[in-house]
């Protein structure tokens, strides 16, 4: 791909040059010649047609050159698909000689379209008109097995199929198979890549493609980058729109009911487009509350729809014989008796009917792959209990309790073992409830901080920024510019959490040395308020702007996402609590200020009222970044120089400015209406400050801002642990390297100038060279934690790590639970995400009661959460 830009860009430079010489060659034979005004007019007419011929042929060359990189990028994402699926289809058992036993027969008439209407659409979209020899020319012939999935989609006309089925029927397991076919017998780049995506977390009203588009990006994030150049979409974008994706939408009814019909016709509207492919699952009586509740036709579009059959006692008993004889042990002697009731026992007949149900007999009964020789594993006996388990419902309940004992059941013999598992328990029961009550199926490691209160990242990254600026820089009272860094990394709640901090600091620090009162440290910490107000008022105003301009460049998504909260929110809530927020630091740090320079309340009202109407004025225009601000949750992988002038400098405009007016205003003020002679408002170090400002903020807004993370490779990054170490990987280089850069940039200034003259915060006249270095490393050391928060993720979910450890008692190493429950067939991996194995797994674990911690719930004594009935607990 860097090749084929490299030969672009030769190209494009010896067509400039070819240019340049014919106009410079055609001026001087008109000049040599004498050929007059009009001469030399005719000439350079005749060099026009071939500066449009040539400039056609460059970008003749950078359509094909695009047209590759599209075409190497859609054969990225087949293999980056058909890598992650094999591996969740082997987990699975889809690969292994015992496939589940699947048929299907065509789905109801009511349900789908004529199928002779399929065939005059699909003939219409050929060229010559023709139906195609292969495909079928009837319904009945769509009947099959799990063998046959891939023949029969290719002879589907129109190539779109509704698959129905009840609950464990095996729906997702069809397209699974299907879709690893599909990609075993594409030919060439042109041929769409089979894509499966949950439309658990689709919001219909969002066109399908701009989400098909972000979800691609989101698993697969390589496709987050730009095509080309004179292309600002992403790769996401151009592969959905230019149809070079065939999805899989697994799950019409896991969205919500209310918004199932809006969804279909959203599917329809897609569908639009001729010659589009396309597969969908959902429930039976989901689609058919579907259909009914639209328009008298509303139904797949030109689609053809198999309905998933019940699994047959026949077919039943010779998966479980088979998959037991496979997984070695006692083989099938353990199930003879129950085998032999199938058929004739409802209970039993009913409740194994189900592929799921199945699946999950054969995990808990059978020995797993490092259980072979075990002769203490639950007899599959214990079903035919009909005291015990009266109703198939009551069986199949009995088999969710015990999954989940059965995948840990190595961990048995210990005490240890015992609580590690009852951790591991706890873990999987938070996390199924946060997904339930968030309406989704994605557990992806950096949204797992809406699980906590919406501040508290912010606030955790304000309080590391305020500890570790004061803990460098104790001899010095910048508050302010730590509160500026807070105002980066976590918005407002960032920086008032930074002031707060670095003035309880302050505070103490007087109290102990100069045997202050308790009354300086709540003036210190009043200030402290102040500061944070204003710095992160200012931080959450530039930072804001800065990734606006960003977005705007790099062409961010064509639809905003509905729900989401953008930077750009412009709620008059957020308004007006910027504006309150704006007021109320005006109001205190005037007067503090008033005070401190030994003014009354009288003398530092004018000044204190003018500097709350400038910040009230700032806080309603950062309202509109204050509903996104806060510590970054998109993950990267690496670091690369991002200078941006416009979002720069708008970013030094709205750091500078503001300060400097309420300073004017602020003098004015005081002369204007003070009744004696007072000082002046600002004060010596204040108006240092105001002129250290500009080159200081310049400096720090700049290389804050002047990296920053990008999205990984498509063959590298469809692993959760592989995308949270580049995470760190990018967090550590970010926050190094400005850290670096600011620390040699203030540093120097204020050797060079002074420290009074960069801010004016100095505490002795003459601090000292150590000083001065010091000042410089406390703010490259502040703004480089602010840098890597504010761009990777992997900080917001450190704090989640540590807070649901305090609240649930979940472990520590968060991660390690989630590959693990991977590794044992708990849940899948789908792209950057995991997801609980089957929706019914999570719906069961969410129904479990709150667990709480080993300290309870925020500290309060509290027990873990007891199993359901039925659960057994190694150990």
């Amino acid at each position: 791909m860097a090749s084929t830009r490299t030969r672009i860009a030769r190209v494009r430079l010896l067509y400039i040059a070819l240019w340049g010489l014919a106009t410079l060659l055609s001026i001087g034979a008109s000049v040599y010649f004498r050929m007059g005004v009009g001469g030399t007019v005719v000439t350079l007419l005749t060099v026009l047609p071939s500066a449009y011929l040539t400039w056609a042929a460059f970008a003749s060359d950078r359509a094909e050159a695009a047209s590759s990189d599209l075409d190497k990028v859609t054969e990225d994402l087949a293999k980056a698909v058909a890598a992650q699926w094999r591996v969740e289809a082997d987990r699975r058992g889809l690969t292994h000689d015992v496939e589940l036993p699947l048929r299907w027969e065509p789905a109801p008439a009511a349900l789908v379209q004529p199928w002779a209407d399929l065939r005059e659409t699909a003939a219409s979209w050929r060229p010559g008109g023709a139906p195609a020899p292969e495909w079928f020319r009837s319904a009945e012939q769509l009947a099959g097995g799990i063998e046959d999935v891939a023949e029969v989609f290719s002879r589907v006309p129109t190539g779109r199929l509704i698959v129905l089925g009840g609950m464990g029927s095996g729906k997702t397991a069809l397209l699974i198979r299907l879709l690893l076919e599909r990609l075993q017998d594409r030919e060439g780049a042109a041929e769409p890549v089979p894509v499966l995506l949950s439309l658990a977390s689709w919001d219909p009203r969002e066109p399908l493609d701009a989400w098909m588009a972000r979800r691609l990006a989101r698993d697969y994030p390589d496709l987050r980058s730009p095509v080309g150049r004179g292309d600002a979409s992403s790769r996401a974008e151009a592969l959905v729109s230019r149809r070079r994706v065939l999805p899989f939408l697994d799950g019409l009814d896991e969205i919500p009911r209310p918004s199932r019909v809006r969804a279909l016709i959203g599917i329809n509207k897609y569908l639009n487009h001729r010659g589009q492919r396309l597969v969908l699952s959902c429930r039976t009586e989901e689609y058919e509350e579907v259909a009914r509740a639209g328009a008298a036709s509303l139904r797949l579009a030109k689609a053809a729809g198999i309905a998933l059959l019940s699994v047959r006692p026949g077919e039943a008993e010779s998966y479980l014989r088979r998959s037991a004889e496979h997984s070695g042990g006692a083989g099938a002697a353990r199930w003879e008796r129950l085998l032999s009731l199938l058929g004739d026992d409802q209970r039993l007949t009913d409740a194994l009917s189900t592929p799921l149900m199945l699946s999950l007999a054969h995990a808990v009964h059978d020995p797993g792959p490092d259980e072979s020789g075990r002769a203490d594993l639950p007899q599959p006996d214990e079903l035919c209990d009909a005291e015990r388990f009266p109703t198939s419902d009551a069986i199949r309940q009995h088999l969710f309790d015990a999954f989940l004992p059965a995948a840990y059941r190595q961990w048995e013999g210990s005490a240890r073992a015992a609580r590690r598992y009852r951790a591991t328990r706890r873990t999987l029961v938070v996390l199924a409830r946060h997904l339930r009550e968030n309406g989704t199926t994605d557990l992806a490691w950096y949204r797992l901080h809406r699980a906590l209160p919406r501040w508290l990242p912010s606030a955790a990254a304000g309080v590391a920024i305020g500890a570790l600026g004061w803990s460098v820089n104790w001899y010095f009272h910048t508050g302010f510019l730590f509160a500026l860094a807070g105002g980066f990394a976590g918005g407002l709640v960032g920086g008032v959490a930074t002031g707060l901090t670095y003035g309880l600091g302050q505070g103490l620090l007087d109290a102990w040395v100069n045997d202050a009162s308790l009354g300086g440290v709540g003036l210190q910490l009043l200030d402290g308020l102040a500061d944070g107000l204003g710095g992160g008022l200012m931080g959450t105003l530039a930072s804001g702007s800065v990734r606006a301009s960003r977005r705007g460049a790099e062409g961010g998504p064509a639809t905003a996402v509905p729900g989401a909260r953008s930077p750009r929110t412009t709620g008059r809530r957020w308004n007006l609590l910027g504006c309150l927020a704006g007021v109320t630091f005006g109001l205190v740090d005037g007067v503090a200020d008033g005070y401190r320079d030994g003014q009354g309340l009288a003398a530092a009202l004018p000044a204190a009222l003018a500097v709350a109407a400038v910040y009230g004025l700032v806080g309603w225009f950062a309202g509109r970044y204050l509903g996104g601000g806060g510590a970054s949750t998109a993950p990267s992988a690496h670091v690369r120089w991002a200078w941006d002038p416009r979002g720069y400098l708008r970013a030094v405009s709205y750091l500078v400015l503001p300060y400097a007016l309420a300073g004017v205003l602020a003098v004015l003020a005081t002369r204007r209406m003070a009744t004696t002679d007072s000082p002046d408002p600002l004060g010596d170090g204040g108006w240092a400050f105001l002129i250290g400002l500009v080159p200081l903020s310049g400096v720090t807004a700049g290389l804050t801002y002047a990296f920053r993370g990008v999205s990984v490779d498509l063959a590298t990054a469809a692993d959760p642990a592989d995308l949270l170490a580049r995470d760190r990987a990018a967090f550590r280089d970010i926050a190094l390297l400005v850290s670096a850069l600011v620390a040699l940039a203030v540093g120097g200034l204020a050797v060079r100038f002074g420290i009074d003259a960069v801010c004016g915060c100095a505490r002795v006249d003459d601090p000292g060279l150590v000083a001065e270095l010091l000042f410089g490393l406390a703010m490259g050391l502040a703004y480089g934690l602010a840098a890597g928060v504010s761009q990777t993720a992997s900080f917001t979910f450190l704090v989640t790590r540590l807070a649901l450890a305090v609240r649930y008692g979940v472990p520590r190493d968060l991660m390690g639970v989630l590959a693990d429950a991977h590794r044992r067939g708990v849940l899948r991996q789908v792209g950057a995400v995991y997801q609980f194995r089957h929706l019914g797994l999570r719906d069961h674990l969410a129904a479990a009661p709150e667990p709480s911690g080993p300290w309870g719930r925020w500290g309060r004594p509290g027990a873990d959460a007891t199993p359901p009935p039925g659960a057994s607990l190694p150990g």
